[in-house]
């Protein structure tokens, strides 16, 4: 049901961006067009020009509709980014992307959820690790926190190996800094 849901938002997403091209086509264009059709007889050079401006309407179709494309693409990013849209660009999206984006979040979120889905959180990671621990450096005395290894204390400075799926939340937090082998030397 999500899908179908997910599909229903992205067309209306794109029927959005087709009302706007047919309303810039219809502005003023359709009048003209119909009276330099009746002159083609008379006057057959304005053939091309109307071919040209024809043309030129569906080209400013496709661009709009590759930028429809662009912007929802975009929003998929901002997603596996992180769970939650920054207020700077919410507030420049419309009422259709928004629904598109909780759309996206919902499917996306089912499809990760133990149970139903994978069960795994695919968004910590994009390329996949070469090893499933990874070594941090605590920037902060955090306290105390239960991992999938065990409980383990954070202290400034302090240098661990831990889960890289309990890492990763903790880095995008500032809490923790990935270590390279490079850094100890």
């Amino acid at each position: 049901m999500e899908v179908q849901e997910h599909k229903a938002l992205l067309d209306a997403a794109f029927m959005a961006a087709e009302e706007k091209v047919q309303k810039s086509e219809q502005a003023g264009t359709s009048a003209q067009v119909l009276g330099d059709a009746r002159k083609i007889d008379r006057f057959p050079e304005d053939v091309s020009t109307i071919v040209v401006h024809h043309s030129s309407i569906l080209r400013n179709k496709r661009l709009l509709l590759a930028y429809s494309q662009m912007r929802l693409d975009k929003i998929k990013a901002l997603r596996w980014q992180g769970r939650s849209l920054p207020d700077d660009i919410k507030n420049n999206l419309s009422t259709a992307e928004l629904q598109y984006f909780k759309s996206y979040d919902r499917l996306l979120s089912r499809y990760m959820r133990h149970g139903e889905g994978v069960g795994q959180d695919l968004t910590l990671d994009l390329i996949p690790p070469k090893d499933p621990e990874i070594q941090v450096r605590a920037l902060e005395d955090y306290g105390e926190m239960v991992a999938s290894n065990g409980t383990i204390h954070f202290q400034k400075n302090a240098v661990f190996f831990m889960a890289q799926e309990d890492a990763e939340p903790l880095i995008r937090q500032h809490v923790l800094e990935r270590m390279d082998m490079a850094d100890l030397h």
